[in-house]
């Protein structure tokens, strides 16, 4: 859904009771957000109200399954390209499909005449949605095995989760562990203030010398709990605080590494060492 922005005419197309997206709201902010980025473009919005969505809960989800319906593709199009003019991009919210969602940006796209871009809206993020769909199957396709569950735990043989009836054991000599900081429960606190790792029982790394809490809520430079973690080596395996490897084949990313000061840097989504 990439486009070239500088210098384009845009028309942000808002759907009457979806009120998760301002079509007025984007077209006044765009602009400005472009100019950081250098880039410099005209929006103006425009708010289309559909008979087929009348009555209708518009939740992104469903309107994703809308926009896989080829009528209603074309009910939107007979309704914005009239009012089009000299838009070279038509900018609608994050929910053009799900499953079929390349089909139905070419079909928009075509129907429309002018490139069809895609704007983040409040979750579901549907962009997500779509990614999560092409992993889980690009894994299936590749002969994965796909266990969803709560409750896990990892020995140095095996992954163990929690099931109906008894714990389900599954082989693993090669685990990634992304369990998460506090927020997911990959890391807890104990009553005695130490941090604990909750699925593989590894050492966590703290702040020395600083209480991992300051007197704040919005600490400058942040709390010293956003640091602690799980230290790793070059290859993200976990190591102890002298760098020694601790097990065999277990990895970690994401969360429950220590060392990011996630909330002040902004990094909540990208942390990978």
């Amino acid at each position: 859904m990439g486009a070239d922005w500088d210098g384009a005419q845009v028309v942000v197309v808002g759907l009457e009771g979806y009120r998760d997206f301002q079509a007025e709201l984007v077209a006044a902010s765009l602009p400005t957000a472009a100019a950081r980025s250098g880039l410099e473009l005209a929006a103006r919005p425009l708010a289309v109200d559909l008979q087929s969505l009348h009555r209708r809960h518009l939740g992104g989800l469903e309107l994703a399954r809308r926009f896989e319906d080829p009528s209603f593709r074309r009910e939107l199009a007979a309704a914005v390209q009239p009012a089009l003019g000299e838009a070279t991009l038509v900018a609608l919210p994050a929910v053009v499909g799900l499953e079929a969602h390349a089909e139905a940006a070419s079909e928009l796209t075509a129907l429309l005449g002018a490139r069809l871009v895609e704007l983040p809206t409040l979750p579901p993020s549907l962009p997500g949605l779509r990614l999560e769909l092409a992993l889980v199957a690009a894994l299936r396709g590749s002969g994965a095995r796909l266990q969803v569950g709560t409750g896990a735990r990892v020995t140095a043989t095996h992954v163990e989760l929690d099931a109906a009836g008894h714990p389900l054991r599954i082989p693993a000599p090669r685990v990634v562990l992304a369990s998460g900081g506090f927020a997911s429960g990959g890391l807890e606190i104990e009553p005695d203030g130490s941090v604990q790792e909750t699925v593989a029982g590894l050492p966590v790394a703290v702040p020395e010398g600083r209480p991992l809490f300051g007197r704040s809520f919005l600490e400058p430079g942040g709390h010293a709990a956003a640091l602690a973690g799980v230290l790793v080596d070059a290859r993200m395996g976990a190591v102890d605080a002298s760098g020694a490897a601790l097990r065999t084949g277990l990895f970690c990313a994401g969360g429950v590494l220590a060392g990011a000061r996630r909330p002040v840097e902004k990094s909540d989504y990208g942390i990978i060492c």
